[in-house]
């Protein structure tokens, strides 16, 4: 079996300037990952920031994989239900959603996505956009990947 040096994260987020993001969790039924209110003072790293918009998140985490379409299958898979609801939500508190893919990948490397008919469905009955971000990770000094 072939071992992966590749990672992926993906997540599914919906924001704007408020909402009730409590009352949002329950008709998901899904426990968001993080989640922020329009004001919120948080840290990311040892850097204080203040969020712009409040936000509800629910990512797979980083996790070792040979196919991030796979992580994107299962977020999709315990979302797919929830499309009338999540586009109640989106026009009654005028809400923007996006699907983040976040690939990090060894040098020599260039892994390809292919996004089928489901994900793409997915993204427009919900009205979201997806963004790809990747990062090429090359061996630090002592020749692990960072």
């Amino acid at each position: 079996m072939l071992e992966s040096t590749m990672e992926a994260n993906i997540y599914f987020c919906i924001y704007g300037d408020d909402f009730p993001t409590d009352e949002f969790t329950k008709k998901m039924e899904v426990i968001p990952t993080k989640s922020r209110k329009q004001g919120e003072i948080f840290m990311k790293g040892t850097t204080k920031h203040v969020s712009y918009t409040t936000d509800w998140t629910y990512e797979t985490g980083f996790q070792p994989t040979l196919n991030p379409l796979i992580q994107l299958h299962e977020l999709v898979g315990k979302l797919i239900n929830k499309v009338d609801f999540i586009n109640y939500f989106k026009k009654e508190f005028n809400l923007q959603s996006q699907i983040v893919i976040v690939v990090h990948y060894p040098e020599n490397q260039s892994p390809g996505l292919n996004l089928d008919h489901k994900l793409i469905k997915f993204a427009y009955d919900t009205n979201s956009t997806y963004s790809l971000d990747t990062y090429c990770i090359g061996p630090s000094e002592d020749g692990e990947l960072s």
